[in-house]
């Protein structure tokens, strides 16, 4: 069987995208198109590079074309069915990826697809199918692990969820978006310690991250409101014992005043004790806030300055 056609020029256009040469990659393909400009897999990996090169416009007009050329091949279908599904068409991505399913059921890029749509429009069902397909056919495809920590964690398991995220970072520990997962996931779980500290990393390796400033700063925020709520309590009951011994003071003194009993010096002494202890231990703890306040402004200008640094 002879090969398909420009199947060599293909191929080297796969291995430029694959490492990083996205311009070389579509010179490439432009080369090709110029003598066979019907060649519907060409236009599709153009269509990959322009979304890879950031160009979605367009991406979706090589896309457009490749569909028209070929608008039975399972593999065209799936990148127009994501294409949708990136760009919140839901209801269109489902369609064309069940499309591609039916010419082709083993298609692990169809099921995550469809795993995803699910995900987002809230289909349980519909996302255990897909994501059980996608992982029987492709055990370690990165995409549908995330997608199933992301599941889990959503649905309380976060025992699970926490496994797939380090399972995803043990694979490639300075990956930005994986990291910015695991301190979302972190996150969720009211750890904000490590939250943090993951998606600190994120933005000292991706400083225009915006999802991992904001992990950073809520992360920060939540560490000083649970100080707080530990704090609040024993303040609360420092006022409480304070006031009442504001209480004995004054009744101790007031009694000796009206019956000049003994007994009555020691309690306004014991009242006046307590109240100077409280007033010492409050501000003991004020301080502590105070203190505390300026940590977290020092580390919100060191979340500021990661930002703007290039990561070296």
């Amino acid at each position: 069987m002879s090969e398909p056609p420009h199947s060599l020029e293909l191929e080297q256009a796969l291995q430029h995208m694959e490492n990083g040469r996205i311009a070389a990659a579509a010179k490439a393909l432009e080369t090709v198109l110029e003598s066979d400009p019907k060649l519907a897999a060409a236009h599709a990996l153009l269509a990959e590079c322009h979304v890879m090169a950031g160009k979605l416009e367009e991406s979706v007009a090589e896309l457009t074309l490749a569909g028209r050329l070929a608008p039975d091949d399972p593999g065209i279908l799936c990148q127009i069915g994501w294409t949708h599904a990136n760009s919140g068409r839901l209801s269109a991505a489902r369609e064309d990826l069940e499309r591609s399913l039916s010419l082709a059921p083993d298609l692990t890029e169809s099921h995550v697809g469809l795993a995803f749509v699910a995900s987002r429009t809230g289909d349980a069902k519909a996302f255990r199918r897909h994501i059980t397909e996608a992982l029987a056919l492709e055990p370690e495809h990165e995409m549908a692990r995330q997608l199933l920590a992301e599941y889990k964690r959503e649905h309380g398991d976060f025992g699970g969820a926490g496994d797939e995220f380090a399972a995803l970072l043990a694979r490639d520990p300075d990956d930005p978006d994986y990291l910015v997962a695991m301190a979302a996931h972190e996150f969720a779980r009211r750890n904000y310690a490590a939250a943090l500290d993951l998606a600190s990393q994120a933005m000292r390796r991706q400083p225009n991250d915006r999802q991992a400033l904001w992990l950073c700063l809520a992360a920060s925020m939540a560490q000083r409101s649970l100080l707080r709520r530990i704090l609040s309590r024993p303040i609360l009951w420092l006022l409480r014992l304070g006031t009442a011994g504001m209480n004995a003071y004054f009744l101790g003194w007031m009694g000796l005043c009206l019956i000049g009993v003994p007994l009555a010096i020691g309690l306004g002494y014991g009242g006046l004790a307590v109240v100077m202890l409280n007033v010492f231990v409050v501000w003991l703890i004020l301080g502590g806030f105070f203190l505390f306040g300026w940590v977290d402004r020092k580390a919100r200008k060191e979340a500021r300055a990661i930002r703007l640094t290039d990561g070296d």
